[in-house]
């Protein structure tokens, strides 16, 4: 399943690249963390973009924002 979930984040990132968007939020869930964990080590390795944790008043503790910037 969490394979299932990483292909579908690399497809947004790419769909929110190709669209020039600034930024997006991933919605994870708290859970045991290994989703969370999963997409923050993608990140870790996608070019031009930076992650922490998103809004808590706004998401609560199971999301990510990612900023994208462009060349």
């Amino acid at each position: 399943m969490v394979t299932i979930q990483l292909d579908h984040l690399i497809r947004l990132l790419k769909l929110a690249k190709k669209s020039r968007y600034s930024k997006v939020v991933v919605i994870h869930g708290v859970g045991a963390g290994v989703l969370k964990s999963e997409i923050r080590y993608v990140l870790s390795q996608t070019k031009n973009c930076s992650f922490c944790d998103a809004d808590y008043n706004t998401y609560g503790y199971g999301a990510t924002e990612v900023t994208l910037w462009y060349n």
